[in-house]
């Protein structure tokens, strides 16, 4: 899967609109200089935690290896590989802004 394809698949944020994670780190984005001083890094949507949704989309499309389990409705990122996580992300901002 390429970067350009992580960034296009199909993605569900509970706490924002966003449908692909093109979308969720453009609105993360505009939120940060919309708030400026005011913006909170730990909850930039309100709740904190927002990089594991990032890394649950990631494990769900098959980007990076790990398991997701659904409890009572809900999903949950029950492991992941962080270090190839936080390899490719830098990876996917930086293809994002590529002219």
């Amino acid at each position: 899967m390429t970067n350009q394809e992580i960034l296009d698949a199909p993605a569900y944020f509970q706490d924002v609109g966003s449908r692909t994670l093109r979308a969720y780190f453009h609105l993360l984005l505009e939120t940060l200089w919309h708030e400026g001083e005011g913006f909170c890094g730990k909850r930039p949507f309100g709740n904190s935690g927002w990089e594991y949704d990032v890394y649950k989309v990631l494990v769900a499309i098959g980007a990076i290896k790990g398991r997701i389990t659904t409890e009572d409705g809900y999903t949950e990122l029950a492991s992941f590989d962080k270090a190839a996580a936080h390899k490719l992300v830098p990876q996917l901002i930086q293809e994002m802004c590529k002219v």
